[in-house]
């Protein structure tokens, strides 16, 4: 329920960014995947209360602890591969 709609505001503007044209691209990169980025731990968090708040138990809680760790730490993972070298930049 939380990540429904964060993710179909996310699917149409990947299907608008096909659209081959530098303005709409540009225009989709500032309107929607720079804010989007931005409150993505915000959602994520979002979502983990929600589960846990349909769910409270032991066994739920750690999977949420998990899931909210493999989901916000992945960011930072690809920064640090990136930073020795394991991307390479075009």
């Amino acid at each position: 329920m939380v990540y429904v709609p964060y993710s179909l505001v996310l699917a149409i503007t990947f299907f608008v960014r096909a659209i081959p044209s530098v303005d709409i691209r540009s225009i989709t990169s500032v309107l929607v995947f720079g804010p989007f980025t931005l409150i993505r731990p915000l959602v994520v968090l979002a979502g983990a209360i929600w589960g846990l708040l349909a769910a409270p138990t032991a066994g739920i809680l750690l999977l949420l602890v998990l899931i909210v760790c493999l989901m916000l730490g992945m960011e930072y993972a690809l920064g640090k591969l990136r930073e020795r070298g394991f991307f390479y930049e075009t």
